[in-house]
């Protein structure tokens, strides 16, 4: 296990794509015989809210290295964008070669602008340069909306993300002509949260759309754990909202992990597109 926020702590040049080329491959993701998975996201790939070995990529590692050897290479943040998860995904093939396999994480507040710089600007300047368009920013930095967001709600301003006249858009639509295609999943966490009794249902959010309108490789867990809902019984007989930490931490619990896990390890092992067996 490779936690990559905590490795590129101590290496802030490798998110420069100049500096990130004369990097040594020191952990060598292409190593012969170790199925390699970047896992990339934001607090939910993170793992905010339960222990680190109740992360649905320790676990994911630990039961796929029971049958072959096995490296996954976190890539989580808090508060990371769509934006930024494609930076991460370009310094990490730079510095650890290309994996197996990519679990790239979709959640509804991805297409929020963030700080500027976050990561590579250069590279963020290239996505959004023939962007036109108000920029919307989450509800922790209002302070970057324009004076017509200012002020707004989250859910306001998690709507107004998705308008097609926004630089937000416009920026997504761009950034589909970079994301990877091949050996890729994009994880539709949002489809698992929404089965709670608390939910009044699920549509996919518009970043899932315009990714599976452009073939895309989208995962929803829901379908998962419909089928396989009797094995989670106990685990959500007393709990009206089994799948979020707490009532005020509204980050997926232990119990969520633990489905996204094994969602994926029957996909991994079942589907030979993704080369595992």
């Amino acid at each position: 296990m490779v936690d990559f926020k905590n490795y590129l702590f101590s290496r802030q040049y490798a998110f420069d794509l100049d500096q990130a080329g004369k990097t040594e491959n020191i952990l060598g993701a292409t190593d012969k015989g170790v199925y390699t998975i970047f896992v990339i996201g934001d607090s939910i790939v993170f793992g905010q809210g339960i222990q680190t070995e109740q992360r649905f990529s320790n676990i994911l590692e630990k039961r796929l290295g029971a049958i072959k050897k096995t490296r996954v290479i976190v890539l989580g943040n808090s508060g990371d964008n769509i934006w930024d998860n494609y930076i991460k995904y370009i310094v990490a093939v730079d510095e650890f070669g290309p994996p197996d396999l990519t679990l790239f994480s979709i959640v509804d507040n991805d297409l929020f602008f963030n700080e500027p710089g976050r990561y590579s600007q250069k590279i963020f300047t290239k996505i959004v340069a023939n962007c036109q368009g108000k920029e919307v920013y989450d509800i922790a930095l209002d302070q970057l909306n324009p004076p017509s967001e200012k002020g707004q709600s989250y859910g306001q301003l998690l709507y107004d993300s998705y308008a097609e006249d926004t630089k937000n858009f416009c920026a997504l639509k761009n950034v589909l002509n970079y994301l990877p295609k091949e050996k890729t999943l994009y994880l539709s966490f949002d489809s698992l949260g929404w089965l709670s009794s608390q939910s009044s249902g699920w549509l996919p959010c518009p970043i899932q759309v315009n990714l599976s309108k452009n073939g895309f490789a989208v995962f929803a867990f829901d379908d998962y754990y419909k089928k396989h809902k009797g094995d989670y019984f106990f685990d959500t007989l007393f709990d009206n909202d089994p799948f979020f930490v707490s009532k005020r931490e509204r980050h997926p619990s232990v119990l969520a992990n633990k489905i996204f896990a094994d969602s994926l390890f029957a996909e991994i092992t079942t589907n030979s597109k993704w080369g595992f067996r």
